[in-house]
């Protein structure tokens, strides 16, 4: 039985007209582990999925094999492109809440990430480091959007 996940993830590529080492450097999954999704030795994990996903711009229900279209929610795209555009004052206050909250998991402060007693992987400490920032930077258009006068706003 063909391996589902690796017969979307092809399709997804090649309406990309993406190679798999592109896809490989975008996510920043070894090439090694890219061919074996494809070939459909493995599946990749929900985190894999989902940078995968991302990359592609495609929603990651339909890579994982479920009856769902391949293409975003609308919705999503429509949320962020109406949303307020960050200042540079914005972006600061985003860089150093978000230094704040990577120094917090550092094993000295006591607030440490583990798993099963092991220190955070590079690959974890990045990913969490993207998710954190998206978060804060979504919380920071959408606090915009909500507390600006509507005399101020760009409309």
């Amino acid at each position: 039985m063909e391996n589902l996940t690796a017969n979307r993830l092809k399709q997804a590529l090649s309406l990309r007209n993406m190679k798999q080492i592109e896809l490989s450097e975008r996510t920043h999954i070894g090439k090694s582990a890219i061919s074996q999704y494809l070939s459909g030795k493995i599946v990749p994990k929900q985190d894999k999925i989902y940078l995968i996903a991302q990359v592609l711009d495609i929603n990651e229900g339909w890579l994982m094999g479920y009856d769902v279209p391949m293409e975003r929610e609308t919705y999503q795209n429509d949320l962020h492109n109406n949303l307020p555009d960050l200042t540079k004052k914005d972006e600061r206050q985003i860089q150093k809440k978000l230094k704040a909250l990577l120094d917090d998991l550092d094993p000295a402060a006591g607030v440490a990430y583990y798993n099963d007693e092991e220190p955070i992987s590079d690959e974890d400490k990045e990913l969490l480091r993207i998710s954190l920032e998206n978060t804060l930077r979504l919380t920071k258009q959408l606090a915009k959007q909500k507390f600006t006068p509507k005399k101020y706003r760009k409309e």
